[in-house]
């Protein structure tokens, strides 16, 4: 997750994939994103993105990506890296 103001980001933490399939799925366990959220209000950040990869497909939200998408507040941060070159995209969902 990416934190910070606005849209300065300030830090850049890790959340473990718990997905049972990691090279096909993105997913959080509760106590690893409420453990993040704690870490982030402590250093007076607010959090502004949510970022995973895409190793094999383009940097576009899948049908998945944002059916399960629960946060319409932040960002969906995604690296693509299934060309040459690394991709990079950022989507906002409403809900």
């Amino acid at each position: 997750m990416w934190s910070g103001h606005g849209r300065d980001v300030r830090t850049w933490t890790f959340l473990p994939n718990a997905a049972q399939d990691r090279l096909v799925r993105y997913a959080v366990q509760p106590q690893d994103w409420i453990a993040v959220l704690r870490a982030v209000s402590s250093r007076g950040e607010i959090p502004l993105a949510l970022v995973h990869s895409h190793p094999t497909t383009p940097a576009v939200p899948s049908d998945y990506d944002q059916s399960h998408w629960h946060y319409p507040d932040l960002w969906c941060v995604i690296f693509s890296f299934a060309g040459e070159t690394p991709q990079c995209n950022a989507y906002k969902f409403g809900k």
